[in-house]
């Protein structure tokens, strides 16, 4: 995913530099650097990660809701960890899903075997 796409997606949505910040929990400035033609610096990975996230978003008509407090949460959980908020968020998002993997691969360990009874009648004779 390039700048150019990026702004394309914006445009195309009606939104602007100051909307897409405040989603991904950057600044307007920050985000207008990443997206100037002229500029060397690249889009970090979490935040293309998490770029992805809102246009598939946009796609299939879904939102996602947080509320002040519930972002200022969020926001301090990514201090206190040493990460921004996007990073923290992605990996918040990375555990989930090998938390859901790995109860899913319990969940067939956990599953007892089936026994043929006409195997296992007791006598062994």
């Amino acid at each position: 995913m390039t700048a150019d796409d990026i702004k394309a997606w914006l445009k195309a949505e009606g939104r602007d530099y100051e909307w897409y910040a405040v989603q991904i929990g950057s600044s307007r400035g920050t985000v207008s650097q990443w997206l100037r033609k002229t500029n060397a610096t690249k889009i970090p990975g979490p935040v293309l990660v998490l770029t992805d996230l809102l246009m598939k978003r946009d796609e299939r008509g879904e939102t996602i809701e947080l509320s002040p407090g519930e972002l200022l949460e969020l926001q301090k959980l990514a201090a206190k960890s040493g990460k921004g908020l996007i990073e923290y968020v992605v990996d918040l998002l990375r555990g989930e899903i090998q938390a859901d993997r790995k109860n899913r691969r319990q969940a067939t360990y956990d599953t007892p075997p089936t026994v043929n009874p006409r195997l296992n009648d007791g006598g062994g004779e």
